[in-house]
């Protein structure tokens, strides 16, 4: 081979370096994206919990000052990060049909969405994703119910006996959101939160009938060799 002439092989090796670090610095810019955008989130659910989304409006100021105030964080954000970030929510937007959870004997759970590749997630988001798939029949579409962080802290009480302050549930939906796509590379968005209502996961609710009530949860708890298994579908 003449001494100028690059090996093929070369170049491929060449263009698998560079698509690494490209998927590298996508997946960096995802994260990075998602957090920022779920601490404003969070600011925004918990003030309206404090507050009410009406009484948190400032004396006097009005829906173009506050509009204004949007386009300027706006701004502050990169084109590019914007437009990734509302791909990332228009695909949420489909939601998911099933999600699985089967807890392991280390307190560890396997956690797949849509018969995914299976990923663990620590005891306390397993709790959390828990409770946020829970259908409660408060909702008005084809997914399960918004859940306001006060029911969220009431239901992750009963299930682990621990007390939450609103702070710490928002801290860990955001924790939940990162943690879903750092380890099964899940859509974050697909933990949905709104100032009113609160914060759900986008599971498309299971078919009722006549016999369910619509305050039941749409999970099923079996025990199977010191495992609890939920097995959610709509």
């Amino acid at each position: 081979m003449p001494w100028n002439q690059e090996s093929p092989y070369a170049s491929f090796e060449a263009f698998q370096h560079r698509v690494r670090g490209l998927a590298r610095r996508y997946n960096s810019l995802v994260e990075r994206i998602s957090e920022i955008e779920f601490l404003a989130d969070s600011i925004q659910l918990e003030l309206a919990q404090l507050t009410g989304s009406e009484k948190s409006r400032r004396p006097g100021e009005s829906m173009a000052g506050r509009e204004r105030g949007t386009q300027r964080q706006r701004r502050a954000m990169s084109d590019f990060a914007l437009e990734a970030r509302d791909a990332l929510r228009r695909t949420a937007e489909a939601g998911v049909t099933k999600v699985d959870l089967k807890t392991r004997s280390d307190g560890l759970a396997d956690v797949s969405i849509d018969d995914g590749r299976a990923f663990a997630l620590p005891p306390a988001l397993t709790e959390l994703l828990a409770v946020l798939i829970l259908e409660n029949g408060f909702g008005d579409d084809s997914f399960v119910g918004w859940k306001t962080l006060d029911e969220i802290g009431v239901l992750l009480k009963k299930r682990s006996g621990k007390a939450y302050t609103r702070h710490a549930l928002t801290q860990g939906i955001y924790r939940l959101r990162n943690e879903l796509y750092r380890r099964g590379g899940v859509n974050p968005y697909l933990v949905q939160t709104n100032a009113r209502l609160g914060a759900r996961f986008a599971l498309k609710r299971k078919s009722t009938d006549s016999s369910t009530s619509p305050n039941q949860p749409a999970a099923q708890v079996v025990t199977n060799k010191g495992r609890d298994e939920w097995h959610i579908s709509g």
